[in-house]
């Protein structure tokens, strides 16, 4: 019998309890949804992961180039203006936005295409575990 050796998510490198990710349900699609890591196998390079929208009790078994941990890291790359996706609020879905600055471990965004009627785009504070570099 064939044996698989799988990661769970308590041991990834990270300190975070519940590691979430950032993750197309479609390979090669522009959208991204937040997921959080169950597994990883390290030999079929393959997740296990589970839909962060509580309506959804959604599992999603895909490859890795489907899915990108946010272990919130890369954050101290960014700089003013850079291009970032960013999970819009009250949503589990990545929005293309533009960096700000960061606050209070937040990162202050400017979601592309989301003004308001008279015009204005507003300065909108997402926590940084819900940010990733544009992909």
């Amino acid at each position: 019998s064939a044996t698989t050796s799988t990661i769970s998510s308590s041991s990834l490198q990270n300190t975070n309890k519940d590691l979430l990710a950032a993750i197309q349900t479609t390979p090669n699609s522009p959208d991204w949804i937040l997921a959080k890591i169950i597994s990883y196998n390290k030999y079929t390079k393959i997740y296990t992961l589970s839909d962060e929208d509580m309506a959804s009790n959604e599992i999603y078994t895909i490859t890795e180039r489907q899915v990108r941990p946010l272990q919130g890291s890369e954050r101290t790359k960014w700089t003013k203006g850079d291009g970032i996706y960013a999970v819009y609020p009250d949503t589990t879905s990545f929005y293309p936005a533009t960096m700000s600055r960061t606050q209070n471990g937040h990162v202050m965004v400017h979601f592309n295409d989301d003004w308001d009627a008279s015009g204005v785009i507003h300065e909108k504070a997402i926590p940084m575990q819900h940010v990733m570099k544009a992909p």
